[in-house]
C-alpha cells in the first residue's frame, strides 16, 4: 500500500458566468447543466435558479403580450418555469 500514488482529491469549482448567463437566457441548458454538474460544482442549484428566473421573464412576457390583445408564439417560457421548479423542488429533497 505505500506504494500506491498518492491521488489528490478533486476540487470542485463554482458555477461559471458563461455558464449561468446561458441558463439565464435558454433555461433548458441550467437544467441540463444542473445535472451534468453535479458533482463536479460547488453550487449546481445557481444554474437552475438562473433558469427559473430567464423561464419567470419569458413567461412574464407571454402574460403582459396576452393581455395587451398581441398573439402568444410559444408556452415554452412556462413549460421551461415549471421543470425548472421540479428539478428545484427534487433537489432540495435531495439535499434533506
Amino acid at each position: 500500500m505505500e506504494n500506491e500514488p498518492h491521488i489528490p482529491p478533486v476540487e470542485k469549482e463554482k458555477a461559471g458566468w458563461v455558464g449561468i448567463l446561458t441558463s439565464l437566457v435558454v433555461p433548458i441548458i441550467g437544467i441540463i447543466l444542473y445535472f451534468t454538474r453535479q458533482k463536479t460544482c460547488l453550487n449546481p442549484r445557481t444554474y437552475v435558479l438562473a433558469a427559473n428566473v430567464g423561464a419567470l421573464i419569458g413567461t412574464a412576457y407571454i402574460v403582459v403580450q396576452a393581455l395587451h390583445g398581441k398573439p402568444v408564439g410559444s408556452l415554452l417560457p412556462l413549460y421551461m418555469f415549471i421543470i425548472a421548479v421540479l428539478v428545484l423542488l427534487y433537489d432540495m429533497r435531495k439535499n434533506r
